[in-house]
């Protein structure tokens, strides 16, 4: 049986949008030759790399290495700057098995969490046939996921909760689609199955894309028909553009009623990531979105609802 998954129209994108402070055409095709002219580089550094890490194992520490290195130079390139919230600049410490989920409003997404901190990607099946970075995804041990399939869901369920019982930092967007980034759209439960069956913590973290004048901005949204390229001369034709992120507490499977439900674990989650998103999603009232919306509109919780931060060695994370 299909599942039907809804992305927010190419409208959303345009409609009470604020200011895009838009660079001219050159300016655009200047930058895409240098994001083309990295993409390529780094690309052949990590085949290499990989190609070593057949004889010399300390070389697979050194792709992780690098391609969080190439992260930060990819979105440089793209004029997009990081700013994280609050003590932590990474979602766990080294070796402890966490499910980071997150909004999910681009696909400058991964590369953001990737520049944080070296993690294992669960990312729909189409990016495997993408020129060039599908191939790069699946040598870094990418999870594909056909976001249609039952069947292939709970295959990525089982996966993810290999991975985590290994010690992996495992990243995930539950809404198993992209949103204009004004409110969140439906979080689904089967990723934190995983967390829940191996008793793995999971790191909320919310995204918001900020203009220059650190107000909220659709042009990094990828969203309905848009093809990437379009997306890519959106990101690329701003002047500059920030990308908030924070790091919200850990939620322990143990924490939330009913102990170890998936559902419960989603909605911690959501509460958790629509409290950080609140402040600049609040602007763009219901009543001004277009009925065609797929991103419901943000509700916080009482404060005693939220999810307290706790923080376990990793050798009490199993």
């Amino acid at each position: 049986m299909a599942i039907s998954v809804t992305t927010c129209p190419d409208l959303c994108a345009r409609q009470g949008t604020t200011k895009r402070h838009e660079v001219a055409a050159f300016a655009v095709w200047v930058r895409l030759a240098a994001l083309v002219s990295r993409v390529l580089i780094g690309a052949m550094v990590i085949f290499a790399l990989l190609a070593l890490a057949r004889v010399i194992p300390v070389t697979r520490r050194l792709v992780s290495t690098y391609m969080r290195h190439l992260y930060k130079t990819l979105l440089k390139t793209c004029r997009v700057k990081v700013a994280v919230d609050g003590p932590r600049t990474t979602f766990a410490a080294p070796g402890t098995p966490v499910l980071v989920v997150a909004n999910h409003v681009s696909w400058l997404d991964v590369i953001v969490l990737g520049s944080l901190q070296s993690v294992t990607m669960i990312s729909k099946a189409e990016v495997e046939h993408w020129p060039l970075i599908g191939a790069i995804a699946a040598k870094l041990g990418t999870i594909f996921l056909d976001r249609t399939s039952y069947d292939d869901v709970a295959r990525t369920r089982v996966v993810a909760g290999h991975a985590l019982r290994g010690g992996a930092l495992v990243a995930t967007f539950p809404e198993g689609t992209t949103t204009c980034g004004r409110g969140l759209g439906d979080f689904r439960s089967a990723m934190f199955q995983a967390a829940a069956d191996t008793g793995t913590p999971v790191r909320p973290v919310a995204l918001s894309f900020l203009d220059r004048d650190a107000k909220l901005t659709t042009a990094a949204s990828f969203i309905g028909d848009m093809s990437l390229w379009d997306s890519i001369r959106s990101v690329l034709g701003q002047r500059e553009m920030t990308v908030r992120v924070s790091i919200r507490p850990l939620i322990m499977p143990t924490q939330v009623r009913p102990i170890g439900s998936r559902k419960a674990l989603r909605q911690a989650a959501v509460d958790s990531i629509g409290e950080a998103l609140a402040p600049y999603v609040d602007p763009y009232a219901e009543h001004r979105r277009p009925s065609t919306c797929q991103a419901r509109p943000i509700v916080v919780p009482e404060r005693d609802d939220l999810v307290a931060e706790l923080e376990l060695p990793s050798t009490l994370i199993g």
